[in-house]
């Protein structure tokens, strides 16, 4: 969000501190490997701190990302190689990315818990050593809290230290059994769909309706079906359950946004009247899409846009006053009608939903 600030001005200082020799190099740390790629494009980084996106479970940096610093000779130290606690001790109510992990992604590390187990190797071993297994990763970064912790942590993981600008790599000694589960991890055991959540799935062989996406639209489409009782509708949605309290919090809007498990986190081409700026365009992956993750903004969209596709022929139904009644319909407001100016009322006056 504050890209421009920090390239030119923060960059641009510690540029010429690393030039004047008071420091030896320039890095840059967040959990979003997108902005990391823009900075590596733009300037001359030395390292980067990446959290939680070259793990056992998200390798999203993988495709393009981790390349670039291979050849620009950039050091990525990996943190978060835990995931927020899910590779370190995975059960129901584990931690992903700071929130409650779903469904899905507790039966994969469960599997990889296995997989482990069948080797002699604990799972926290595997997810310590698995970002070594890209040339671009020279440390790894697990957030001990005390001298024990460290020192139990480093012994899941001899490494020799070297490696900088020079293009030599760490080098790290990962043994067969650990290297047979990195693998399967990067095969078909982490291609596998996620667990349903509706035990009742297993009762339907065929579905009278299938709707894809559980965003606004879908979900309306799918409650809608759903009354009539005769009706079976299979609602599919690739991100998780709408229920944490991120989510459900307004002033806490923030963190769904700035997270890869809420959030798509789509950007726009460079735009060539903003100076080559990428824009954040967010997008919501969880149940009740972006409406589940923009702070409770509601608009309805310009009356005119509505009559506009209603002059096409076949969508008379789509001019403002058509849709008005279905606006009315989805809304509930505190103050009724004693607030409303005099005018003819445009707002539903229901009581709030429960």
């Amino acid at each position: 969000m504050h890209y421009d600030a920090a390239q030119r001005g923060a960059y641009r200082a510690l540029a010429k501190l690393r030039q004047e020799g008071v420091i030896g190099a320039v890095g840059a740390g967040m959990n979003h490997w997108q902005i990391l790629q823009r900075f590596a494009e733009d300037a001359d980084f030395d390292c980067f701190l990446l959290a939680g996106r070259y793990t056992l479970l998200d390798r999203s940096a993988a495709d393009s990302f981790l390349p670039l610093c291979v050849q620009k000779s950039i050091s990525v130290i990996a943190g978060g190689v835990y995931n927020s606690g899910i590779l370190a001790d995975p059960r129901d109510g584990a931690k992903f990315d700071y929130d409650d992990a779903p469904v899905g992604l507790v039966a994969q590390a469960l599997r990889l818990d296995s997989v482990c187990k069948a080797h002699g190797v604990p799972l926290k071993a595997a997810a310590i050593q698995f970002p070594f297994t890209h040339p671009a990763v020279a440390a790894v970064l697990t957030g001990a809290r005390s001298e024990a912790e460290l020192r139990r942590e480093s012994s899941r993981c001899c490494k020799r230290r070297s490696r900088r600008r020079s293009g030599t790599r760490c080098a790290t000694r990962i043994d067969g059994a650990t290297r047979e589960i990195f693998a399967r991890a990067q095969g078909k055991m982490m291609l596998q769909p996620p667990l349903r959540t509706e035990s009742a799935l297993s009762n339907y062989s065929e579905f009278d309706y299938i709707v894809v996406g559980a965003g606004s639209a879908g979900c309306v489409l799918a409650n809608r079906l759903t009354e009539q009782a005769d009706v079976s509708v299979l609602l599919l949605e690739a991100g998780p359950p709408d229920s944490s309290v991120l989510i459900h919090m307004p002033s806490a809007f923030a963190y769904p946004l700035q997270s890869h498990t809420y959030n798509w986190a789509y950007e726009t081409e460079p735009e060539p009247h903003m100076d080559g700026r990428r824009v954040s365009c967010p997008r919501g992956r969880v149940i009740g899409g972006s409406s589940s993750i923009n702070g409770m903004v509601y608009i309805r969209g310009h009356a005119k846009d509505y009559d506009g596709w209603a002059a096409a022929r076949g969508l008379e139904a789509w001019s403002y006053a058509h849709c008005l009644p279905y606006f009315k319909r989805a809304e509930t407001r505190l103050e009724g009608r004693r607030r409303l100016p005099r005018r003819r009322a445009v707002r539903s006056t229901s009581p709030p939903a429960k």
